[in-house]
Formats: structure tokens, sequence, C-alpha cells
């Protein structure tokens, strides 16, 4: 079955990132709602599937976000600071390392990059004030499903 091989595939990536605590599969306004999230977390929407004679396409959105520091300091240059720079740079370096291992790695599936959108940034969202980016990947795999 298409979607569970390349959502396993997609699923493994994340999972092999050491920086990567949670992994949930929701609606993208429904990230937050689990109080056991450990972050960073990533979660996975599938959005859609379009078939073709030699490819089946799968489109996901893609959510990497870490909770945002509540005791933001006033250091010595008078500047305002929380973690929002480190949440942004520890979740887009997680999205990277995920792009880059999808266009290179092979895999006995043949699964590849059709399109990825840009990368959006995330600011104080959701109830928990999360930090983070999220994007759009579309992947394809070979359709070997035979004619009835």
């Amino acid at each position: 079955n298409a979607v569970s091989t390349v959502t396993f595939f997609v699923e493994e990536l994340f999972r092999s990132n050491p920086l990567v605590n949670t992994i949930t599969y929701s609606k993208s306004n429904e990230i937050d709602l689990n109080k056991e999230n450990i972050y960073p977390l990533v979660n996975i929407d599938e959005l859609n599937m379009v078939i073709d004679d030699q490819v089946i396409y799968q489109t996901y959105e893609i959510y990497i976000l870490d909770a945002r520091d509540i005791t933001p300091v006033l250091n010595n240059d008078k500047l305002f600071v929380d973690n929002l720079i480190d949440n942004l740079n520890e979740t887009t370096y997680i999205a990277t390392k995920f792009i880059n291992a999808v266009r290179r790695i092979g895999n006995d599936d043949s699964i590849d990059v059709d399109t990825i959108s840009d990368i959006q940034f995330v600011k104080n969202d959701y109830g928990n004030g999360l930090d983070g980016c999220y994007f759009t990947i579309r992947l394809s795999i070979p359709n070997r499903v035979s004619a009835c």
C-alpha cells in the first residue's frame, strides 16, 4: 500500500534524528492538543494522493515545533531575548536534515521527491506558545498496482 509505505519512510527519517522527541499525526490546527508532547515535535499530516498510470504522488504538510521559553531575559545589550531564534534554528535544522535525506537517500521502494514548498516560520503560536517551521512535500512512488 503506497500510503503506508511512503508515510513509514517519512516517519523513519524523522525517527532517526536524535533531536526529534515526538512524532504525531494530526491536522495542523490540532497539533498542540496533547499535553504529553515532548518537544521538539514533528507533525506529519497526509494531505492528498494523486494516482496516474506510472506514479502515485502523496502530499504531506510537515510541522516541526519547539516550546517557547516563557522566561525572557534582558541582557547587557538591552536586548529582550527568549529562545525564538534557538527554536527556529533547531527546527529548521531538523527540516533541512530531513529534506537533504529525502533527496539523497536511496530506498528499496523508489520513493522520490516531486516538490517541496518554501519553509514557513511559526512564531509563538498554538496554546503553548510554539515556535518552528512547516513545509509541504510531495513524494512519488512507482504505481505497481495492477488493474482489476
